[in-house]
């Protein structure tokens, strides 16, 4: 089966760069899959998402989307995908229908008509289906300059499947958008994607977002450092974590005395010392520590964790 998106050996560096903000970038995403790009701001996510939808070309490399090469023809490209970037592209003057009405014109999906009751049936239908699905069949001829953030957001995404797309992509699209509001749109979108079979490719830095995926590419400094399930991800940390913090100035008596006892860790950006459990019981590692503790807590790994083993770093 054709890939819904191929990238192979995908090289993106601006001019007078002295980096590549995309570095030789493999990776293939399967027809109906939920796949994410994980990492902190400046990853190259933002980057390579560009270069799958046309709106850069690679420097090296290339990309396919369901077979077709994106130098090749971007406008059967642009046909077959929907886009929603990280700010909403909305015009905050006309209704939510005008809003879709206008993408469903470029589309050719409808005519141009100066009154929804005079646009074409099969437009009509789509539009409530899609606006019912986001939560904003009742809003549709309400000017959107009144609307939350989080409406906002659902009616760009409305507007990004309106065509119904084989391939979907999501550049952080909750940026800026509180817990609940995330979770509520991703319970449109799974329940949408489940319907219609298309494949999402998401970029996030948001943990909650990137357990949602079948599969993650771990990226970091415009490489791709991990691909597999989240499940997958996290064994590679181990089954618990011990999180132990010192009193302040004990920092280095800690370790030394954890290097003595041959006790591996890690610390994070905040000063907190990360210990693999693995076969060990924490009460038995935590009683041969006889310097002063702060903190301790214990706790399952995250993907963030997953992250901080590769880079030494949290995502952020």
């Amino acid at each position: 089966m054709t890939p819904a998106i191929k990238a192979v050996d995908l090289v993106k560096r601006y001019k007078k760069a002295n980096f590549n903000a995309v570095d030789k970038i493999n990776l293939e995403v399967n027809t109906g899959e939920v796949y994410g790009f994980l990492g902190p701001n400046g990853a190259g996510k933002s980057t390579a998402i560009n270069m799958f939808v046309t709106s850069l070309f690679p420097t090296e490399g290339y990309v396919q989307i369901l077979g077709v090469d994106t130098k090749e023809d971007p406008t059967e490209i642009r046909r077959m995908i929907g886009v929603v970037y990280q700010k909403p592209s909305l015009d905050e003057k006309l209704t939510a229908e005008e809003n879709l009405r206008s993408h469903a014109v470029l589309y050719e999906l409808t005519s141009w008509s100066p009154t929804y009751k005079s646009t074409s049936e099969e437009y009509r239908a789509r539009v409530e289906k899609i606006l019912a699905i986001v939560g904003l069949k009742g809003r549709m001829h309400d000017i959107v300059k009144t609307f939350s953030g989080g409406m906002k957001r659902r009616l760009d995404i409305a507007k990004a499947l309106l065509h119904t797309p084989q391939v979907l992509f999501l550049d952080e699209p909750t940026t800026g958008i509180d817990p609940q509001n995330r979770r509520e749109i991703w319970g449109y979108l799974t329940d949408l994607q489940k319907e219609e079979g298309f494949t999402i490719f998401l970029t996030t830095q948001y943990l909650e977002e990137a357990e949602i995926c079948d599969r993650i590419s771990i990226i970091n400094q415009g490489k791709i450092l991990v691909t597999d399930t989240p499940d997958n991800l996290k064994k590679m940390v181990g089954d618990e974590l011990l999180y132990i913090s010192p009193v302040n100035g004990k920092e280095d008596e800690l370790k030394s005395e954890l290097i003595n006892l041959s006790i591996r860790y890690q610390t994070d950006n905040v000063g907190k010392f990360i210990i693999n459990l693995e076969n060990h019981k924490a009460q038995k590692v935590i009683s041969q520590i006889k310097t002063e503790l702060d903190e301790i807590s214990i706790k399952r790994p995250t993907l963030d964790d997953v992250f901080i083993k590769l880079t030494g770093e949290k995502i952020k």
